[in-house]
């Protein structure tokens, strides 16, 4: 019995050093856009989430999570070590105002032009609008109304863009200003004489 006693005793001392503080520690790395962040290492993820608060006091911005479990016999006895990983940047290393995700491009609105035609579908689909002209707006024409629009809306104008940012679209094009909404209808609608409530 004593012998039992003394080798679960030393499983358990053997548990602490296998699963304590070797897993922890904390190092500054750069993220894959070149900003700041910190790579935190713990036993769990309460330990690392406390940490994270702890090294962030004005609030972080989680990147990527992770972890490992790993098992070790000794004397009969199983041992389970874990190991969770947490990736996150403070809020006070990032730009204090970040740019609005949108087309990487200074060309935005000639871009937008060559999607034009399923934008105008899309268009008359979410709003109700008069009869759709049967040929498209010149590129000039287009882009003339563009330039003219908030960069929310310039953005929704991408097909890729908008899919990602679906629901924000909806919102940014059913909400448009009249004066907004008429720039765009004379891109790819007849005139009305009077506008319909969406």
């Amino acid at each position: 019995m004593r012998e039992r006693t003394f080798g679960i005793a030393a499983a358990c001392a053997f548990a602490l050093t296998v699963s304590g503080c070797s897993h922890d520690k904390t190092r500054a790395v750069r993220g894959p856009d070149g900003e700041l962040a910190l790579s935190i290492t713990c036993s769990n993820p309460d330990q690392c989430y406390e940490r994270a608060a702890r090294m962030c006091p004005e609030g972080y911005v989680i990147r990527t999570t992770g972890g490992s479990v790993t098992g070790t016999s000794y004397k009969g006895t199983g041992i389970v070590s874990s190991t969770s990983n947490l990736l996150v940047s403070c809020k006070h290393d990032l730009p204090s105002d970040p740019p609005p995700e949108k087309p990487e491009d200074q060309r935005m609105c000639e871009l937008a032009y060559r999607q034009a035609s399923d934008f105008a579908g899309y268009f008359a689909a979410l709003t109700p609008h008069g009869k759709r002209l049967d040929e498209l707006p010149t590129r000039r024409a287009f882009v003339s109304v563009c330039r003219k629009l908030p960069e929310s809306v310039q953005s929704c104008l991408h097909d890729k863009y908008r899919e990602e940012h679906a629901k924000a679209c909806d919102a940014v094009l059913t909400r448009l200003e009249d004066r907004d909404r008429d720039q765009i209808d004379g891109l790819f609608f007849e005139a009305t004489t009077a506008r319909p409530t969406p």
